[in-house]
């Protein structure tokens, strides 16, 4: 149990710095490649997320469970903004070079 409340602190750390990047993004011309490797992280890393919420609350005490599911599940809103974030950056992208076509 040591080592997946430890992972989870990785995976955690993981977010924060995908969620920091892409809010970087948001300031910046980007090329659509560059966000679809972005995308690929944070499908990566729920696809993490996921697991680690699985092994936590399959190896907890049941007097934790509550405890470890509130801790595991504050992450997937942040999940869902970063991916929802993402989208919008692309369809952004998308958009202006549309415009760009038109000149």
């Amino acid at each position: 149990m040591e080592y997946l409340l430890k992972h989870k602190r990785i995976v955690k750390g993981k977010l924060t710095r995908l969620i920091t990047k892409a809010d970087n993004l948001q300031n910046q011309e980007n090329s659509i490649s560059v966000i679809e490797v972005h995308e690929n992280d944070v499908n990566i890393l729920d696809i993490e997320v996921n697991k680690l919420t699985n092994d936590i609350l399959c190896s907890c005490l049941d007097e934790e469970f509550d405890k470890y599911e509130q801790e595991i599940h504050e992450l997937f809103p942040k999940l869902d903004s970063l991916k929802n974030e993402l989208k919008k950056l692309v369809k952004n992208d998308n958009s202006s070079n549309a415009c760009d076509d038109d000149e």
